[in-house]
């Protein structure tokens, strides 16, 4: 007879489930961190941000698990009849464009749902499901060394964020290459700042494909704008994305006259 492996806290492996991760939130809320020495709080905080990091994991795959699933209880649902028909039967090539149109119009809906259901879960405004659930999509089924490193408490949610995307134009091929270059040896990464993780990302990035890489700065010069958000005391904040030259440029002069003012 084949005995499953058991977890520390009693559990079969692979048998963590809601309830138990609710268990573990009440417990830590129970903790007394002054009844540790110096070295043990030290420990506990990096527990604490390896269990953070796998969590994180975690939500990506049981995002990526609940779309495939309203996928597949979606795709039993009898679709409109469009298999092709003579074209020169009256009325079958507009019946056809409807019920690709209506095709369509119910994928976006249950792609809509899909991310309102998940950004719910997560607290998020629903504008954020789909978002998440393209990095999480992308974590699980594309970049298998990173998912590794954050289920292992190895990489920080933050850092994976920056490889998806540092890596978000390149293709499925080139974007493992950068994934396994990366994110394959964890203590690699776990030295690197945020900004040097970027850059390293872009150089292998820009190797494997320069033109795509010129394509991705291109857009960014057309998608420049600028923004205004409230702030607090009657004041706001002035925001502008713009290549660098103009950007410092700008800076420049929105200083000085700053300046003049106080």
């Amino acid at each position: 007879m084949v005995v499953a492996p058991v977890l520390s806290f009693g559990l079969p492996a692979g048998r963590v489930n809601e309830a138990v991760i609710r268990g573990w939130i009440a417990e830590l809320a129970l903790m007394e961190p002054e009844d540790f020495g110096d070295r043990e709080q030290i420990g506990l905080l990096r527990a604490d941000e390896d269990l953070k990091a796998a969590l994180c994991a975690s939500q990506a795959r049981v995002a990526a698990a609940f779309a495939a699933s309203q996928h597949r209880a979606h795709d039993d649902t009898p679709v409109p009849d469009t298999t092709p028909k003579p074209a020169n039967q009256p009325g079958n090539q507009s019946r056809s464009k409807t019920a690709r149109r209506l095709a369509d119009q119910r994928a976006a809906r249950l792609a809509d749902s899909i991310g309102a259901q998940i950004a719910l879960a997560r607290r998020e405004s629903p504008t954020k499901g789909n978002q998440l659930l393209g990095l999480a999509n992308i974590l699980v089924t594309e970049m298998p060394h990173t998912f590794t490193a954050l289920a292992t408490g190895k990489l920080n949610e933050y850092r994976a964020v920056l490889l998806v995307r540092e890596t978000a134009y390149l293709s499925l091929e080139d974007r493992k290459t950068v994934d396994t270059e990366l994110a394959a040896d964890t203590g690699t990464m776990a030295v690197m700042g945020y900004q040097q993780i970027s850059a390293e990302a872009k150089k292998i990035a820009y190797r494997l494909d320069p033109l795509a890489m010129l394509a991705r700065n291109t857009k960014a010069v057309n998608d420049r704008h600028v923004s205004l958000r409230p702030a607090p005391d009657a004041m706001v904040r002035l925001s502008a994305l713009l290549p660098v030259a103009e950007g410092v440029g700008v800076y420049g002069s929105l200083s000085r006259e700053a300046d003049t003012l106080r």
